[in-house]
């Protein structure tokens, strides 16, 4: 009697090891999938932000116009901390920041997007940060 006992008991054991180990490997997969769902969520609105300056409000060719330093524009898509610099590749000091992060704590841990524009006869370095 005493054998079956021990039996069952091991039996019941492994089960609940194995149970255990099955339940961890699915917390990790589950905490995983979670920070790629917050990486994808950071890229595509970047990409939306990206898009929107320098095609919707320009013709494809990325001729900046002046309504893309209003930062006024990107009320609607503010849902998300972003910061968008425009910096003058002519004139390095010429530069403007819009956004509604704080470019310190944004730059922590951010995707970039950038792009080369033309705006009133310079280049302009357009990048757009999201956190």
């Amino acid at each position: 009697m005493l054998d079956r006992f021990f039996e069952l008991f091991v039996i019941v054991l492994v089960i609940f090891f194995v149970t255990l180990l099955l339940m961890e490997k699915v917390s990790y997969i589950y905490n995983v999938n979670e920070k790629y769902q917050i990486i994808y969520n950071q890229f595509m609105h970047g990409r939306v932000l990206i898009k929107e300056i320098t095609e919707k409000y320009t013709d494809n060719i990325c001729n900046l116009t002046s309504n893309n330093f209003d930062p006024n524009i990107m009320n609607n898509l503010a849902s998300f901390p972003y910061v968008i610099i425009y910096r003058n590749l002519s004139n390095t000091s010429q530069e403007y920041i819009f956004g509604n992060g704080d470019i310190i704590n944004i730059q922590n841990n951010y995707i970039a997007f950038t792009r080369v524009c033309y705006y009133n006869g310079s280049l302009f370095l357009v990048s757009v940060l999201v956190q």
